[in-house]
């Protein structure tokens, strides 16, 4: 099984991968932003589930009991972060960044930002509080 630290380095790559592409603003670039993007939902998704499984696994009561502010902070940056990638796939499917790439640049690098504060988050706050040294890695 992949650390959670290793999938949250792979999430980063992938959306670094993203604007890469984008800067090259050749067709076969785009073509690989539309994968990519969907790589990014996908592995997104299964990283989640991941560590939904080993926090339940490891807290069982993780949900309601006094790591429960946690919790909720954990559920709604996910829920918040995860809405601004679908405003942003939403408002530039391919042809728009054809048409506009810097423009898309512009709208998705706060979200990789995001995406880098977050796993920054997780790793040295979130799971140091919910989950014992131990389970890691």
């Amino acid at each position: 099984m992949v650390s959670n630290s290793q999938q949250h380095r792979e999430l980063i790559e992938i959306g670094r991968s993203i604007l890469d592409a984008a800067q090259e603003h050749s067709e076969g670039s785009l073509r690989q932003v539309a994968r990519l993007r969907l790589t990014l939902s996908r592995a997104v998704s299964d990283h989640v589930a991941d560590e939904l499984r080993l926090i339940r696994r490891v807290r069982p009561c993780a949900e309601s009991g006094p790591h429960a502010p946690l919790m909720k902070s954990y559920h709604e940056g996910i829920r918040d972060w995860r809405q601004r990638l679908v405003e942003c796939t939403v408002k530039w499917p391919s042809r728009e960044i054809s048409a506009n790439p810097d423009g898309f640049i512009a709208d998705y690098m706060p979200i990789h930002q995001a995406l880098e504060t977050r796993m920054r988050w997780e790793e040295d706050i979130f799971y140091p509080a919910v989950l014992s040294k131990a389970h890691l890695d």
